[in-house]
């Protein structure tokens, strides 16, 4: 699976915020794990995750990305609903079917440019169909955070192309 990503550093004033609202999010769903991923090939990281004790995923949490339903939905850059994986033949032996996450809501978080830079999901440990609030609820924070990634990616342009005018000033200086 070849997925571009890049390697921009999220400011603490937008990591703090999407840590709070996976908080929220999972208190308005019930779900015992909502996430935010950053995909960093070959692993997957947690990088933002609702505080609770039933979830099994951390912030920080790493796994290797090969068979995990986030995977699936960054390399096809779609929404991915899985109700059930063990009635699901494509699922139903994913390593995160074995180890009894059976439900996945998530969609991919995309760069301005469209590289990937993970998800934004929720996992439960039963079937679950989400309904039709729960997929609102979680495309609305979806597009917030996809804001957030245009204004970070927006300052590292700018970042880039300063760092570019002070090479050539300085070049211009030296002769």
């Amino acid at each position: 699976m070849d997925i571009k990503v890049k390697n921009i550093e999220i400011p603490s004033e937008a990591a703090n915020t999407w840590q709070r609202m996976v908080d929220i999010i999972a208190q308005l769903l019930g779900a015992p794990s909502i996430m935010i991923n950053r995909l960093l090939p070959p692993e997957l990281e947690v990088f933002r995750s609702n505080l609770d004790a039933l979830n099994p995923f951390p912030t920080g949490t790493r796994m290797p990305m090969e068979g995990v339903y986030c995977a699936a939905a960054a390399a096809t850059k779609k929404r991915l609903q899985v109700s059930d994986a063990r009635n699901d033949p494509q699922w139903k032996e994913s390593p995160t079917a074995k180890v009894g996450i059976f439900s996945y809501l998530g969609y991919p978080l995309l760069w301005p440019d469209g590289d990937i830079f993970g998800t934004i999901c929720t996992v439960d440990f039963k079937e679950n169909h989400w309904g039709e609030r729960c997929d609102a609820i979680l495309s609305t924070f979806k597009d917030a955070i996809k804001t957030d990634l245009a204004f970070v990616y927006g300052l590292e342009q700018l970042r880039l192309k300063n760092e570019e005018l002070n090479a050539a000033l300085n070049e211009v200086k030296t002769l």
